[in-house]
């Protein structure tokens, strides 16, 4: 080499090497050891050091032995020394080491990057939400005739949000009587398009009538509140509650207000409901409230709603799934949201009759005074609104299974009875109006045959109530 360049050492070698990668591993690493197997360098920065070699000598190792069990610092060294075009040029540390060992070195870098792409994203988010994606939105919520479409993971859990998109929230509709239909799962109609749920075949029924289907997973009347509580400014005539035993256990409302997350997040909706009821009245709405506080805790409820109120990717997460694994991906990918709107529908769960008799009814031991306060008073209120309440008890199971309602039990049709004889309601039992072809997954779910002769008899039950004569 000429005077004019530098002598390659073992020790220069390490400190060029410690430099391309950002620390100082190289300094007591023997010279015969392979970087690769002693686990020196990891096969993602073994590429980064040798392009640092052939950036920082401005030369290629192309033809360089890179077997894992040659690759020591020895045999760098003697490669390189064999190349009479090598020069140690001077490169600033910070030039040299690598964009993302500088970043692991400086966290605080990469969490401010990453909060400035999402404050982007989601700016961009709303801003095209609500322009040239309003429409395909629209679309993808059905016009707004549910609340969510198909099934659970289509869902945001902001209630208020999605009372806001139904088309109950459109004043410009020409107005019509109109009922709220609140409920679970079947009443929302898991795995089937909006046309073919119990709300749509209602109003196919009753030519001349809105019934505004507001039912979300979930068996708790107080979830049925807090969407009431939502759309309690908009017009409605009639209210129809669907029950059914889980309503009312007190072992399964309890199970079910510490596992459903989108009941416990919306509990500010709740306790502006309850303070609709007189102040004297109100103690089973405050006892459940401090159990929806409590669940909402455990699903960090508090840092949720802070997120759906800052970040508009919160509430619009569901549809871009929806694209990603449902529209972009092809079709013999099966994603939980294909699955849901496609396949599910095919199940035929109840088709074999289990061995035992069923028992329906609720044990009075296990029956919810509070809830029943809660159903009561809901009634009540809705009354001196003019707004009439039809109670709809859902089927249980196959009319075919054997069934009974024990002498240590109630039976709905009883237990809902009482109700409306204490506060004027209506009540329609279609506990055992399906067999089980007409069931889907579960005693929860229905086909859509099942769905339209289930409309058809609510109709009935609904006509005299929204359209007198």
């Amino acid at each position: 080499m000429s005077d004019s360049k530098n002598v390659l050492t073992l020790d220069s070698l390490r400190q060029v090497l410690n430099e391309a990668l950002g620390d100082n591993r190289f300094i007591n690493i023997p010279a015969d050891q392979s970087l690769l197997w002693n686990g020196s360098i990891s096969s993602i920065e073994f590429v980064m050091v040798i392009a640092s070699l052939e950036k920082r000598f401005g030369i290629s190792l192309r033809n360089m032995d890179t077997s894992p069990a040659n690759f020591t610092l020895s045999h760098i060294l003697n490669q390189m020394q064999g190349n009479e075009t090598l020069e140690i040029t001077p490169v600033p540390p910070a030039v040299s080491r690598s964009g993302l060992t500088a970043a692991i070195r400086y966290p605080s870098h990469v969490f401010a990057v990453a909060v400035i792409i999402f404050i982007f994203l989601n700016i961009v988010v709303a801003a095209s939400m609500q322009s040239f994606l309003a429409r395909a939105y629209s679309a993808f919520l059905e016009e707004g005739q549910r609340l969510y479409p198909y099934a659970g993971n289509f869902s945001q859990d902001d209630f208020a949000f999605a009372v806001k998109h139904h088309r109950i929230s459109d004043d410009s509709l020409e107005k019509r009587p109109t009922a709220l239909l609140m409920g679970d799962s079947g009443t929302m109609g898991f795995f089937l398009p909006a046309s073919q749920s119990i709300a749509a075949c209602i109003e196919n029924n009753l030519a001349g009538t809105r019934i505004q289907n507001l039912a979300w997973c979930g068996n708790l009347i107080p979830k049925d509140l807090m969407l009431l509580e939502a759309a309690w400014d908009h017009q409605f005539d009639l209210v129809i509650f669907t029950v059914g035993r889980n309503y009312f256990s007190r072992l399964r409302v309890a199970k079910s207000t510490a596992a459903l997350r989108h009941c416990s997040v919306s509990w500010p909706l709740f306790e502006q409901f309850s303070k609709r009821i007189p102040q004297n009245q109100r103690g089973p709405f405050d006892r459940y409230l401090r159990s929806l506080k409590s669940a909402d805790l455990w699903h960090f409820g508090p840092l949720r709603r802070l997120s759906f109120a800052l970040f508009p990717i919160m509430h619009y997460q569901p549809y871009f799934r929806y694209l990603f694994t449902m529209k972009w991906l092809p079709d013999y990918f099966i994603s939980d949201m294909r699955w849901s709107a496609q396949y599910e529908l095919q199940e035929r769960a109840l088709e074999k009759s289990p061995s035992g008799i069923q028992d329906s009814g609720v044990l009075t031991q296990d029956l919810d005074q509070d809830q029943l306060q809660i159903l009561e008073q809901t009634i009540l209120l809705l009354a001196q609104r003019n707004v009439k309440t039809l109670l709809y008890i859902e089927p249980f199971a196959p009319a075919s299974w054997p069934h009974i309602v024990s002498g240590s039990a109630l039976s709905m049709a009883s237990i809902m009875d009482g109700v409306a004889q204490r506060t004027g309601a209506k009540v329609v039992d279609l506990s055992w109006s399906l067999e089980a072809a007409d069931f889907t997954d579960s005693a929860q779910h229905y086909t859509a045959s099942a769905c339209l002769r289930l409309g058809a008899m609510l109709a009935s039950s609904i006509q005299p109530l929204l359209m007198p004569q």
